[in-house]
C-alpha cells in the first residue's frame, strides 16, 4: 500500500535521508519506520562530465580538508 505525502517539507526531510526514519506522533508514539530506496549507482548522476571528473582529479593546486577550511575562517578577524 502507498500514501501519497503532499507535505513539501516532509517529502524534503524524507528525501534527504538516507538511513531509516521513526515517523512519530505528537505525543512522540511511533507510528512506524520510513526506510529510503536504495540508490542504484547505474541512475547516480553526478551533476558534472566525466571530463570534469578527470580534471579536477588532476588539478595540480593543493587541496584543503574541511578542518583547514574551518581554521583558517576562524583565524580571519571579523570586521564589524
Amino acid at each position: 500500500m502507498s500514501i501519497r505525502v503532499d507535505d513539501p517539507d516532509l517529502t524534503f526531510k524524507l528525501s534527504t535521508r538516507s538511513k531509516p526514519v521513526e515517523l512519530v506522533d505528537d505525543e512522540g508514539r511511533v507510528m512506524g519506520v520510513y526506510t529510503p530506496a536504495p540508490i542504484d549507482p547505474a541512475k547516480f548522476d553526478p551533476g558534472i562530465s566525466e571530463e570534469e571528473i578527470q580534471r579536477r582529479l588532476t588539478d595540480p593546486r593543493p587541496g584543503y580538508t574541511g578542518e583547514q577550511v574551518v581554521a583558517h575562517l576562524r583565524s580571519l578577524k571579523c570586521s564589524s
